[in-house]
């Protein structure tokens, strides 16, 4: 099985020394059609990963993504004590304002239509879950700033920090929080640009994620009262992409995400179900998007892979639809 994280390790460092072989001349990309819109989880970026780029000032961006997945038999062993039948759509909608050239904020809410059928056991018997619910998931506010600019010497650079709400419904699964979370991401990028109308842009981001922070953990009988959510863990994300049209306004897009250090099952079809388990996942995204200053329209899959028995890969589709201001 090929070693995701050793991949994206690879692809960092190469996307790091990029600029250092290459003439000062040839990294201004200003006169070039480059679209740097937002993508899935609210910031500008690829389709789910940030850039250490952000939108120009008074611009602003509605953006929303539509993942769909269908499948039986998900989960077979522990904790699950039945095969987990699933149907899941899950529609991130985003509003994305600059702020100034420098800084950008991003509201992110979920609306969230699923129905799951299976039997689990969180260490208080077995639990019964047939579930077929519609309404509003968990929400983020999120806020970037752009610390450099693109060099010969470095890539450009990018700080964020994301705040997540607990505004889902804990009784229909639909939280991924008991209280709050945050998430800081760090973001570094170099766009090139290739013959004399193309570029090629290639794109790293570390974040840290913390869920309920301020919560104790959840035990049965020391502690009743704590978060059964409670998880602190690291993701790096690495992409590329490039335009395929004359217009540079169709583009590839291609993404690795490596998630690392969960303690709890983290499975998009099953947002409201915290399972004790190694929850780390390899993500791969491949996709096409066609942007251009009003409108853009994306399109692709999602591959999760987990390194837990029992454990089947998830593949989820996306189409998204953004408008610009």
């Amino acid at each position: 099985m090929i070693n995701f994280l050793r991949v994206v390790l690879i692809f960092a460092g190469l996307s790091m020394a990029a600029p250092f072989s290459i003439a000062a001349d040839l990294l201004n990309v200003a006169d070039l059609e480059i679209h740097r819109v937002p993508g899935a989880q609210g910031l500008t970026g690829l389709l789910r990963m940030n850039s250490a780029y952000t939108l120009r000032a008074r611009e602003v961006r509605l953006h929303a993504t539509a993942f769909y997945y269908d499948e039986k038999n998900l989960v077979v062993g522990a904790p699950f004590l039945a095969p987990l039948e699933t149907t899941y759509t899950e529609i991130p909608v985003s509003l994305t304002v600059g702020v100034t050239d420098n800084f950008e904020i991003a509201f992110v809410g979920k609306l969230i239509d699923y129905e799951l059928q299976t039997t689990i056991d969180r260490g208080l018997g077995p639990e019964p879950i047939d579930v077929d619910e519609r309404d509003f998931g968990d929400s983020e506010v999120l806020i970037k700033v752009h610390i450099l600019d693109q060099s010969e010497f470095a890539p450009a650079a990018a700080l964020g920090l994301g705040a997540i709400l607990g505004t889902g419904d804990e009784d229909k699964l639909l939280t991924g929080v008991e209280a709050w979370g945050a998430r800081l991401m760090a973001m570094a990028s170099v766009e090139l640009p290739l013959f004399e109308d193309s570029f090629l842009g290639m794109y790293l981001e570390v974040q840290g994620v913390s869920i309920d922070p301020s919560e104790d953990d959840f035990d049965a009988i020391t502690s009743p009262d704590g978060s059964i959510y409670k998880d602190s863990y690291n993701i790096v994300n690495a992409g590329i992409r490039f335009p395929i049209s004359n217009d540079n306004r169709l583009h590839l897009l291609a993404e690795i995400s490596s998630e690392s250090g969960r303690e709890r099952l983290a499975l998009p079809t099953l947002p409201g179900v915290a399972i004790v388990a190694d929850g780390d996942r390899n993500i791969m995204t491949v996709g096409l998007r066609y942007a251009w200053r009003y409108m853009t329209f994306n399109a692709g899959a999602e591959k999760s892979d987990y390194d837990l028995v029992g454990v089947d890969d998830i593949t989820r589709y996306f189409l998204g639809f953004g408008l610009g201001f």
